[in-house]
Order: structure tokens, then sequence, then C-alpha cells
């Protein structure tokens, strides 16, 4: 007879018990932290990207149509953009990818090869930091002629395998 039908009762209690609270524990989590229960799980850079994007945009700063200049968000403290790590330059190409389809025209940070380039009615620019579980990016959309913030957004990334590997460089 297997051993575990021999129990007695109480051990059989303490076993279910034992598997509802595991199995319990991530759907409380996230009752009780809401999306910062999110933390735990790897994080996803487009959805994130998207979701900042629209809160940006949320308040209708922009017009349809206007010319967007993004700017790859940077670790906070760094002077020399070529030590940047590659995080900055994948949230810049997700959040231009986003804002296209939000209907917004987006120039990147590259000048022209003329050196000229067209004016633009916005700058999205930004800065993160990294923590020991998580990376903490905030985001400005400036206006162009006077550096007035329009709009900010902060977000929090997990600091998973895929993020951790974009930040070594």
């Amino acid at each position: 007879m297997p051993s575990f039908l021999i129990w007695s009762r109480r051990r059989r209690a303490a076993a279910v018990l034992a598997c509802a609270v595991a199995l319990a524990l991530p759907g409380c989590a996230r009752y009780y932290y809401g999306d910062a229960a999110q933390l735990l799980e790897r994080a996803d850079l487009l959805q994130a990207s998207a979701s900042a994007v629209d809160a940006l945009l949320a308040g209708g700063p922009l017009a349809p149509g206007a010319l967007v200049r993004v700017l790859p968000p940077r670790p906070l403290g760094l002077q020399d953009d070529a030590d940047a790590p590659l995080l900055g330059q994948v949230l810049a190409q997700q959040l231009a990818a986003r804002l296209v389809q939000r209907r917004l025209r987006v120039q990147e940070a590259i000048a022209a090869p003329d050196g000229r380039q067209a004016p633009v009615a916005a700058i999205l620019a930004g800065s993160y930091v990294r923590a020991e579980r998580q990376v903490f990016v905030q985001l400005r959309l400036l206006s162009a002629d006077s550096g007035e913030v329009l709009a900010a957004h902060g977000d929090v990334l997990a600091l998973d395998a895929d993020v951790r590997a974009l930040l070594q460089r």
C-alpha cells in the first residue's frame, strides 16, 4: 500500500493546505500589489514601451502627424554615449515604432548627411537606473521650442536575463 494512503488525516490536511497556499500566492500578490507583482515575472519590453507611449500621449499633447525626435534613454550619470548599453537603443526603437502606430511621424536622433534636420514638434527623451532586481525608467515628452515638459511617464522593468544582457552592452 502506498505510504500517502496511510497518512493521518492531519498530515493529508497539511499537505493539501500547503499545495493550496502555493497555488494561491501569485494571485494574492497580484491582488495586493497590483501591477507591481509583475516584477516577479519576465520583463516585456514591447508592452512596456507601448504602454509608456500611450500614457505620454493620453493628454493629447501632440496633433496627429506631428514630428517627434526620439532620443535613446540613457543611464543616469552617463557622460559618453559611446559607453551606453544597448537597452536605451532598443527602447528607443520600440518607442518610435509605437509613436508611428499612433499616427505620429518619427525622426531618429541620427543627423542627416547634410547636417540639417527637419523642425520637430517634440522630443522624446529619458533615462534609466539599474537597481538590484529592476530597472527604473523615466520618459519625458518635451516641447522642441521651449523645452517644456509636455508629458512624463515612469515605469519599472524586471531585471530578467534579457534586460541584464542588454545592460551588459
